[in-house]
């Protein structure tokens, strides 16, 4: 197989991982909440496809990936507002991955509730310097709580993903 064919076959999975995390996002976004008295808490399914984009594509691949799947989940919601949370929360829960996969101490759910529980915490803080209040750290441990028990699920759940794809089509 040539150069050319194997970036065509990289593209090629970029724009499906991104569609499927794009299209997770949209249908999560859908849902009622799963905890009335945290509106705004989601579980983040698409973090699953992310975290198997790092494993499976790259980092580099990843944060394509991710960078496609939340401008476009702002565009087709029609709320571009949300990026001022989604993208610097989804940036540094991406690099948490990174990193942590990089260490190889830790399995994916573990992970993947560390990236969920930072997530959190970079949303409240932003929400503390939009609203320019302090208030918003009252919903911190509800949060970071919610975030590290989704996240260990969204990690058990990229587990099983990797295990049934076959690893020959990501050999480019």
């Amino acid at each position: 197989m040539g150069y050319y064919n194997m970036n065509v076959r990289k593209i090629a999975f970029i724009a499906i991982f991104s569609a499927t995390a794009l299209i997770i996002s949209l249908f999560e976004n859908l849902l009622p909440p799963i905890l009335p008295i945290l509106p705004f808490a989601k579980v983040g399914i698409s973090h699953i496809i992310i975290l198997a984009a790092i494993i499976m594509l790259g980092k580099g691949e990843a944060m394509i990936v991710f960078a496609v799947r939340t401008v476009f989940a702002a565009i087709f919601s029609g709320n571009p507002t949300m990026l001022l949370y989604s993208l610097p929360a989804g940036l540094v829960s991406l690099l948490i991955m990174i990193l942590l996969l990089k260490s190889g101490k830790f399995g994916l759910p573990a992970i993947s509730a560390a990236s969920g529980s930072m997530h959190n915490l970079v949303q409240i803080c932003i929400a503390a310097l939009i609203t320019r209040s302090a208030a918003v750290f009252a919903y911190l441990p509800y949060l970071m709580t919610f975030g590290a028990i989704a996240g260990i699920v969204t990690g058990i759940v990229c587990c099983a993903l990797i295990k049934k794809l076959p690893s020959k089509i990501f050999d480019y």
